[in-house]
């Protein structure tokens, strides 16, 4: 639900305080629509989806991606998008019939 506490921080009173996802949502889609872009494509959820593409292309570890997003099951992986660089490079060196590293990067 979006009311439930996304995260807890102190304030600058001191107090601790939440921030829902809810809040986050609203944020994100006025900073969205103030760059231009249509706030109706992006969500708090682009930040969980985006937060495990960019630990998938610096490296991390699956287990570390999991761990980091919560994740209960290996959902995560459908959110990890490969770009299209990656696709382009392993697609070439397929095609090109040599052996070597086949990691997506």
């Amino acid at each position: 639900p979006a009311d439930i506490p996304a995260a807890v921080y102190m304030s600058n009173r001191g107090t601790p305080s939440c921030i829902s996802t809810a809040d986050v949502s609203t944020r994100l889609k006025l900073s969205t629509k103030r760059t231009g872009n249509d706030p109706r494509h992006f969500s708090s959820h682009s930040l969980r989806s985006g937060g495990a593409t960019h630990m998938y292309h610096s490296g991390t570890d699956a287990l570390t991606i999991q761990l980091h997003g919560r994740w209960v099951s290996d959902a995560f992986k459908a959110y990890s998008r490969l770009c299209k660089e990656s696709v382009t490079a392993l697609a070439s060196t397929m095609v090109a019939g040599t052996r070597g590293d086949s990691t997506l990067h």
